[in-house]
């Protein structure tokens, strides 16, 4: 199992989004397999530091499309969209360059979030 470098840890209290899972970010590995991460609660706030709780899993499948591992846990993260704009996991804040995309999970979390209209 491919073990990518993510690290959750505040507390949520975010509402279900309509019971729906929006995948934000996928990982390919050489051997085939596959690592989705997915929003599975968000909930617009109204404070000042951040704009967005959310509440992210992940799964990952093999070459057929085996589920190897589904993450049951709802692991929580906040995410402000202005400058300067990040990404918190409760444990390290990742700063976002707004002007260039990176690939990376966390700014496609921001981008998702942040520059798409979510309903």
């Amino acid at each position: 199992m491919y073990i990518l470098p993510i690290v959750f840890g505040l507390l949520l209290v975010a509402t279900p989004s309509a019971g729906q899972q929006t995948v934000f970010h996928t990982a390919s590995f050489p051997d085939a397999t596959t690592v989705q991460l997915s929003v599975t609660q968000y909930q617009v706030t109204s404070e000042e530091d951040f704009d967005f709780e959310v509440a992210i899993k992940l799964v990952q499948t093999d070459a057929n499309g085996t589920v190897l591992y589904d993450d049951t846990r709802k692991h929580p993260v906040r995410v402000k969209c202005g400058e300067p704009a990040y990404v918190d996991t409760g444990l390290k804040k990742f700063m976002i360059n707004t002007a260039t995309p990176s690939g990376d999970w966390q700014h496609d979390l921001w981008a998702m979030l942040c520059t798409t209209a979510i309903s």
